[in-house]
């Protein structure tokens, strides 16, 4: 079975991971979507996102199920997340993923951050976590996280993984 994670946003990442077969689960690749200019700004590339399922062809998909963060003052009076502006270029990229999923009748599990986050023991929102605990987990992701900014490959791949153990496939 391929399973297919994704961390979606204007710098949406993927993961596949492989189960079955005799074989322990393994991930076989982690890549962040490719973007497109859209004026001054920048959208994700749909034709890379159908690219990639063709070459992936997996058996499900996994996507986190996220809401933009109302811009209200946190508790230190400071205004927090996005604006109307970002909410909306956010929304249009999580909508690309999962329109483009739904073309190529990928079937698409939804869950929400807290879901997996809390399964993994996630708080916060150090971005640097979801990487410590893959690479515990799957040693083997070293080789497709080796920068900083693949903290969204990480959470991809960490929903996959979630979608794996919720099924009792691990």
């Amino acid at each position: 079975m391929l399973i297919a994670g994704f961390d979606p946003g204007i710098n949406a990442s993927a993961a596949l991971l492989s189960y079955g077969g005799g074989e322990p689960a393994r991930f076989v690749d982690m890549v962040d979507i490719p973007t497109i200019p859209d004026g001054e700004k920048r959208q994700l590339d749909g034709e890379a996102i159908g690219a990639l399922l063709e070459r992936w062809e997996p058996d499900v998909a996994v996507v986190e199920n996220v809401q933009p963060m109302p811009s209200i003052p946190g508790p230190d009076g400071l205004r927090r997340s996005m604006g109307a502006a970002s909410s909306f270029r956010f929304g249009m990229a999580c909508g690309m993923i999962r329109g483009v999923l739904m073309a190529y009748q990928v079937p698409v599990e939804l869950v929400h951050p807290q879901s997996w986050k809390r399964h993994y023991g996630i708080k916060g929102g150090v971005k640097s976590h979801g990487v410590d605990i893959l690479k515990h987990l799957q040693p083997e992701v070293v080789e497709f996280i080796t920068l900083v900014k693949h903290h969204g490959r990480a959470d991809a791949g960490l929903m996959a993984l979630w979608f794996a153990e919720k099924r009792g496939m691990l």
